[in-house]
């Protein structure tokens, strides 16, 4: 005899749950990057030809801030790229830079991914730009640098959430 459409109906519920817990357990690698290439709609897609990549923070961090708490949270962003689920980089703090001639701010190239807040008239971007990321690359594609700038001329910044303010760890993020 045939099952009971009941029983028909658990079967069914049964194999879905299955199917789904599946497609949910599988899982692959994500690469963290944005798809950019060399010219415009041709050439060379952008990217790090390494999985690990070294940066280095500028020591005052935000004028708004705790410069610990402050740059805390700016390692807590690189963590979050580090996250299993995220990727398979890995960001190596280097030694600290007081340089703010940053390749997202107009300067040239210095072979070092620095982020830095930018608290002057240096910051031309506007006041609803949080951060620049500028990467210099060669024809082929290779990032050889890429340096973050985050609007402190024109934001203020937090870790708390503070209304009217910006959270420096999701600019980060997303930068």
């Amino acid at each position: 005899s045939s099952p009971s459409r009941p029983v028909l109906r658990a079967m069914k519920h049964i194999a879905a749950f299955v199917c789904t817990a599946s497609l949910i357990c599988v899982t692959t690698t994500a690469w963290p990057y944005a798809i950019g290439l060399t010219d415009d709609t041709t050439g060379q897609i952008v990217r790090w030809m390494s999985d690990s990549v070294t940066y280095h923070l500028h020591p005052s961090c935000s004028a708004d801030l705790n410069t610990n708490t402050c740059l805390n949270a700016l390692r807590d962003s690189f963590d979050e790229w580090e996250d299993p689920a995220c990727g398979a980089m890995t960001f190596i703090e280097g030694s600290t830079s007081s340089n703010l001639k940053l390749t997202a701010v107009g300067w040239d190239s210095n072979g070092k991914n620095e982020l830095a807040f930018i608290e002057n008239s240096a910051w031309t971007f506007g006041s609803y730009t949080l951060g620049i990321t500028a990467p210099w690359f060669y024809n082929d594609g290779q990032i050889t640098e890429a340096d973050i700038a985050f609007n402190g001329y024109l934001q203020t910044w937090s870790t708390s959430g503070a209304d009217w303010s910006t959270d420096v760890k999701n600019v980060a993020v997303h930068e």
